[in-house]
This record gives structure tokens, sequence and C-alpha cells, in this order.
């Protein structure tokens, strides 16, 4: 008989990783049933189920239950979050290229979108399970880091996405389109380092952050095999079907969304309350940007760069990918570039508009 009872859409959110982890938890640990408060004891041989709990500030947690108490399920602790929302996107990347000396040159620093919590084991759960398999703590700064080379990690290159694998099989995955200039020659030549961590604020990110995590002890790291042998060769002539122009509204909806969360404003929050849609709130958001020099100047890099998201909606499109994804990832990874554009006293604005 199984002991451990996990639903397919439980299991596509924790991924092979911490699957494995929560069954080792079943084996050797007691654990705390959340529908009834009893005990759960490795000795025990009827089944329990895996149930998530997703808080509004984004922290996943991880519990067992009786199976008679609770089926496996996500659900939402405040009782307003659609679970459908967190099997989307589980990880945040950012494809970094470094200055000599230091090897490997070509970086990818990557973190959950949520933190996932395991009460009965403590800490960043993830990170010990990468730690297990090879993986080393690292307290060096950003631009200094390295780690051994760990067997079975390669990052390569699938259509128009950077892959890494590991030998359980695909860690992360991301748009191609977020990769500096060189990085790619770098790492074929001196492998890539991965950098996972918990609290580095990927969505807004800055080497300060990352160091300040790194410092507090909360990354680990290994060297992955750059490996670009499988990559077919493609047609020069080879037509690409365009990209939906609705996406590239979703697209700018979502910057001009981070450019106010930056002033102290949330506008999706706000949207709820008022019964519109991020997109509509969006739209008058935009005409407020207009008013001031500041906010049209982040527009203008906005608009500038519709040609690059549109690159990496029409690869979704022609892969079958999800395009809202697309679009995720390339806010994610450049956005940072565009709240350069918005002087610092206009960020330290808390009033919203």
């Amino acid at each position: 008989m199984e002991k451990l009872v996990i639903d397919p859409v439980v299991r596509a959110i924790l991924g092979p990783s911490q699957v494995s982890q929560v069954a080792d938890m079943r084996e050797h640990t007691d654990a705390v049933c959340v529908g009834c408060g009893g005990p759960i004891r490795p000795e025990d041989p009827a089944p329990a189920t895996v149930v998530l709990g997703v808080s509004e500030d984004n922290v996943l947690y991880i519990r067992l239950a009786h199976e008679r108490c609770a089926p496996s399920q996500v659900y939402d602790i405040a009782g307003e979050l659609h679970s459908g929302l967190h099997a989307e996107v589980s990880f945040v990347a950012y494809p970094i290229l470094r200055a000599p000396p230091v090897v490997p040159r070509a970086m990818i620093v990557f973190e959950l979108a949520r933190t996932v919590v395991i009460e009965e084991l403590g800490g960043d759960q993830l990170k010990q399970s990468y730690v297990n398999r090879g993986w080393e703590p690292v307290t060096d700064t950003w631009d200094r880091v390295t780690a051994a080379s760990v067997d079975g990690l390669c990052v390569r290159l699938r259509d128009d996405q950077i892959v890494v694998d590991e030998e359980d099989g695909e860690i992360i995955a991301f748009s191609n389109a977020t990769a500096p200039p060189g990085w790619w020659e770098a790492g074929t030549a001196d492998g890539c380092l991965l950098l996972y961590g918990s609290g580095l604020g990927l969505d807004r990110f800055s080497f300060e952050r990352l160091n300040t995590a790194l410092q507090a002890s909360a990354c680990a790291a290994a060297t992955a095999l750059v490996d670009l042998s499988e990559q077919p060769a493609r047609s020069a002539t080879a037509e690409e079907p365009e990209a939906p122009v609705e996406l590239l509204g979703y697209a700018h909806a979502l910057l001009v969304t981070r450019y106010f969360a930056t002033r102290g404003d949330d506008p999706v929050r706000r949207a709820r309350k008022q019964g519109l849609s991020a997109a509509e709130t969006a739209d008058r958001l935009v005409a407020e940007l207009r008013r001031g020099p500041e906010g049209a100047r982040f527009l203008q890099y906005v608009e500038a760069n519709q040609e690059s998201i549109g690159r990496a909606i029409t690869h979704a499109v022609r892969t079958g990918d999800a395009p809202g994804k697309a679009v995720s990832d390339w806010v994610r990874a450049r956005g940072s570039e565009a709240f350069s554009q918005i002087p610092e006293a206009l960020r330290r604005k808390a009033d919203p508009p």
C-alpha cells in the first residue's frame, strides 16, 4: 500500500525533488495531520495525503493529512487566491555574465517564486535537497563565488529556452532572450555556475540583495556542464508566426504595474477592490504616467522593447508554450533594466496616483 497520496496538481507544483523529500519525510519523521491535529507516524501503514497551503505572502506550506481527514489538494489560507495561479511559474531565473578572472563567467541565479516551508523539517527545504545532491553552501559575493562541478548537471538550449537538467530531470527552463551577449560562449568554454537561494528578490533584481542573501547563508551553488551539441540547425528562411498583439499589451501592463509598485502602490490589489482587471487598472496608470516626464520616459523604454517582448512571445506561440509565461519571464529578467529609467526620487515616492 502506498503511504503517500499526492494529487497530480500538487505533484506538478512540488516537482520531483520536493516530492522525493516529502516521501522521505513520511518514512522517517513524525508529522501532525492538518485536518484533525493527530499524529502521523512513520510506522503507521495508513496512507497520508500531501496538502499544500498557499498564503497571500507567497509562502507555500507543505503539510500532511490522514487520508480520512483531507484529500491531497491545494488550498488558500486566506480564502482569496486561485490555486491554478501557483502552478504556472514555480521559479524566477536570471542569467549573469561575470567579468574575468572568475571562472565560470556564465552564471544562472534562481529562486522559487514562493517560499516553501515544511514545518516538521524547518529551514529552506529546496536548498537542503540541493546540498544533499552535491551542491555547496556558499557565502562569497556574487562576483567571486565558485562551486565544484556536480555530475549530471547540464545547461542546454532547447529551441529558444535555457534549460537546466539534472539526473532526476529538468530543474528550470526560461527564455533565452534574457541571456546577455557572450553568455553562451563563456558557458561553453568554462561551464555555468548555478546559484539557488531564497529571498533573492529576482523579480526586482539587484546585486546588493543577492550579496545580502549570500552572506546570510541562504544560497547553494554548483557548476554545470554547458552542452549545445543537440541543437538542430534552423532554416534562415523559416517564417515565424506573429506575436499576438494583446499579449504585447499584457507585457506593457505588467511593467507598468511594477513601476507603480516601486512607488508604494499596488495596482492589482486596488483593482480587486474596485472590481477591475489588472489590465484595466494598467490602462488608467498609463494615462497617469504620460502626464509627467519621468513616467513618459519609462513608457518610452517599454515601447522601445516591444520587439524583444514580441520575440519571446513568438517563440512561445511556435513551440506551443504558454505565451503569458514567456511575457512573465521577460518582465522578470528585464524589469530591473526598466527601473533604471526611473529617477530615485520618484521610486521613493510612496503616495499612489
